[in-house]
């Protein structure tokens, strides 16, 4: 009887995860790259007005680098157009066919990512946490790593509002994080669970996800940087 070739579970875990990675950055790339080339100059500038009213922003504000990245993101993956499309929605109807089958793939988890907020367990490096949900003390936390932005400036105990979507068996953060002081994390913490209730109250058939895509931003207000 002719030895079975034995499979490397391990390697093969990994390989594709690195192929999920690989495959979610080329999705960011190109559609950022999209961005450049086909965004309406009147729609970005409609998108920076509504943008500083639901952050609480004078106009001059938006420049310095943490509302900008902030601001390109939001713009990016939340932002409703006039006739109520994202651009990222756009994006894919545009260029599907120019996109590979792990794109696709990747890209139904992105359409519902939003600015969420989660307690930081542990810092492993600059690269990779340990989360989990702050309106729940006993919550499991689970390791998120990052695509781009570094974790430098947190600590355990930090409150961070950020982006997260599953890519092959890992978490990962899309785009930039945004840290709550600590002073303000309990006020901000507090208005997330009254409009969480208020929106299951009032609709039934609109979930948190929902709302916090649409709304989440505002919540950076207890972050900016001023």
């Amino acid at each position: 009887m002719k030895n079975e070739p034995i499979v490397d579970f391990r390697q093969l875990r990994i390989e594709k995860q690195l192929e999920a990675d690989r495959q979610l950055f080329s999705l960011y790339e190109s559609f950022f790259s999209y961005l450049q080339k086909n965004t309406n100059l009147r729609e970005k500038v409609r998108a920076k007005h509504l943008f500083h009213h639901m952050v609480g922003l004078q106009p001059d504000q938006v420049s310095d680098d943490f509302w900008t990245v902030h601001f390109e993101h939001w713009f990016a993956f939340d932002y409703r157009t006039v006739v109520g499309s994202r651009m990222f929605d756009m994006f894919i109807r545009e260029q599907r066919q120019h996109l590979s089958k792990g794109m696709l793939q990747q890209s139904g988890l992105l359409f519902m990512m939003a600015l969420e907020p989660y307690m930081v367990k542990r810092v492993d490096s600059h690269k990779e946490l340990l989360i989990a949900d702050p309106f729940q003390a006993n919550a499991e936390a689970f390791k998120v790593k990052s695509m781009l932005f570094s974790f430098d400036d947190v600590k355990v105990g930090d409150v961070l509002l950020l982006r997260l979507v599953r890519s092959g068996f890992d978490d990962v953060m899309v785009g930039p994080y945004a840290k709550v002081p600590s002073d303000k994390t309990m006020d901000m913490l507090a208005e997330m669970k009254q409009d969480k209730e208020r929106v299951v109250d009032t609709n039934s058939e609109i979930s948190w996800r929902l709302y916090v895509k649409e709304h989440g931003v505002k919540y950076l207000q207890y972050a900016r940087q001023l």
